[in-house]
């Protein structure tokens, strides 16, 4: 299980409420820390974006 800090956590929060900035702000720290894993929310939340055009997908 991964450990989270407190700024990962209110990341986390405010990702899970829908902010995109947030959403985008996760996908890239979970990209860096987990050697280009995603976790399965953040791996739905990309697929979501690249559906609907996002460019940062």
């Amino acid at each position: 299980m991964k450990s989270y800090d407190s700024e990962s956590a209110e990341l986390l929060s405010a990702a899970m409420c829908g902010d995109m900035q947030a959403r985008v702000m996760y996908i890239q720290q979970e990209l860096l820390q987990s050697d280009g894993f995603l976790s399965g929310i953040a791996m739905s939340w990309l697929t979501d974006m690249a559906n609907n055009d996002d460019p940062f997908a």
